[in-house]
């Protein structure tokens, strides 16, 4: 937190940073938690002075309309970079001092400096020599200023509340999972419906109802968050705000990231008591009640933060290791190629087969299962029935390794740069499916996961934001050349 602050500061005022990257190698060398070395807090520091230098210079240049490269390797360093502050984490397999004696902590943490290079690579050569999208030039801007029209806030509003309902029907009420279950979910998205809003308000001149709609719609959504233990609705329309308010203002709200921060600190432990109480995904959970989940709630918390002192210290200890991935990443080079064999490529095939919808190909592979799924059960993390229950992510650098080795890091990272680059050159604010499709394939990118997460969805992605926005602009729009 201090230093983003102290990032907001340098923006803010124009100081050189060189003397914050000396600053940083030191706190990292120094203040290293005792169960890492004083070396490896050194090279966390370095990737530290990586990540700092990426944001300042963006934040100074303001070339990037979308704040890409600036999410995501702030993702890179909480998940990997960061816990050298803390405990060391071990797996379900071995202890965190056998991976500590092994030597492959420190690896883990040069691989992570050497992805994040190769990330900058593949993002700003394929943003050199590659348009797959191009610019939209400042003539054209006005032409589709002119010929745009706001979609009928009634009709926004109609789209939203049907988002709402089939999220509480299907969050709620867990109803069966079929392959309709992924075309509403896709279609009838909170999330877009939240970027429509967004994007309503800041380009045109937005009535009362539009603005008094957004409101109740960001508080209902929490709402089905919180009623459904789903942390994504209470968190997401949050960070929806921060990174719509950056690409107007070119500046960090920093008060968006701390609120952020505090409610994912301050619910996540609640949220596992919450369930254990409302029984979820059992048959009594679908038929809870409003005035029983306020009150699951209210025992959750008063069973979670009762005791303030004792639960600070707790429930810290459970975020930072939910958040720890460096010793996945080390486990990953202590097994591989010595008791596991290299998959070479079998966990990157689903990228070219994920964008067929279920409707086409009802048998099609749950990604989940044949990702995330098959690296834990293939290292041993997870047994076949632990990893239908409960989902273990995979980093990027421990997926690459885990089918190509040093090279398949390397592929990772240039890939990697390569969506992020699309990404930024899709986005258009004067343009409502380029700006509702950015930000939608943004914010559901989880920058750590595996390959195949992140490219995945990407088809999909654009191809239903372009059919609910056609749908809602239907009659609006007048041709022109």
């Amino acid at each position: 937190m201090r230093v983003l602050g102290l990032l907001y500061y340098l923006n803010k005022h124009k100081i050189t940073p060189y003397w914050l990257s000396f600053c940083i190698i030191i706190i990292h060398t120094i203040g290293v938690n005792s169960d890492y070395s004083h070396l490896q807090g050194f090279i966390a520091g370095i990737g530290a002075v990586i990540v700092v230098n990426i944001i300042v210079i963006l934040q100074r240049s303001k070339k990037e309309r979308l704040p890409i490269l600036e999410w995501v390797f702030i993702q890179y360093y909480v998940f990997w970079l960061f816990p050298v502050f803390f405990e060391g984490v071990g797996t379900s397999i071995i202890s965190f001092s056998q991976l500590q004696r092994s030597g492959f902590i420190t690896i883990s943490l040069i691989s992570v400096i050497l992805f994040m290079l190769f990330v900058l690579l593949g993002y700003y050569f394929t943003l050199k020599y590659f348009h797959s999208f191009k610019y939209i030039s400042s003539k054209k801007i006005k032409k589709i200023k002119h010929h745009m029209k706001p979609v009928p806030t009634i009709r926004l509003i109609v789209y939203a509340v049907m988002t709402l309902i089939i999220s509480f029907n299907i969050l709620l009420l867990e109803l069966e999972i079929t392959k309709y279950f992924y075309v509403l979910f896709s279609f009838f998205s909170f999330l877009i419906a939240q970027l429509l809003f967004i994007f309503e308000i800041n380009t045109f001149k937005s009535n009362r109802l539009l603005k008094g709609s957004y409101k109740i719609f960001i508080v209902s959504c929490i709402l089905v968050g919180l009623a459904s233990s789903r942390l994504y609705y209470v968190l997401l329309p949050l960070v929806i705000l921060a990174l719509t308010f950056y690409t107007k203002n070119k500046d960090i709200k920093i008060r968006y990231v701390i609120i952020i921060i505090l409610l994912l600190v301050f619910l996540n432990p609640v949220k596992i008591i919450y369930r254990d109480i409302v029984g979820y995904r059992s048959d009594t959970f679908a038929e809870t009640t409003i005035s029983e989940i306020i009150s699951a709630w209210n025992e959750a918390l008063v069973e979670v933060w009762g005791d303030y002192n004792e639960s600070v210290q707790r429930n810290i200890k459970t975020v930072i290791y939910r958040i720890n991935e460096l010793s996945t990443i080390a486990l990953t080079f202590l097994e591989v190629p010595h008791s596991v064999e290299y998959e070479y490529g079998k966990t990157w095939v689903p990228i070219f087969y994920n964008f067929i919808p279920r409707l086409l190909w009802e048998d099609k592979p749950i990604i989940k299962e044949v990702t995330n799924d098959y690296f834990n059960i293939t290292l041993g993390v997870q047994s076949y029935y632990h990893a239908k229950r409960t989902t273990l992510v995979v980093p990027t650098i421990a997926d690459g390794y885990f089918n190509f080795g040093w090279f398949g890091i390397i592929m990772s990272g240039i890939l990697s740069g390569i969506l992020y680059s699309i990404v930024q050159q899709i986005y258009t604010p004067y343009h409502r499916f380029r700006f509702v499709s950015a930000f939608y394939i943004l914010a559901n990118i989880r920058s750590t996961s595996m390959l195949a997460s992140l490219y995945g969805g990407i088809v999909q992605s654009l191809f239903v934001v372009w059919l609910v926005t056609k749908l809602l602009e239907l009659s609006l729009i007048r041709k022109y050349h």
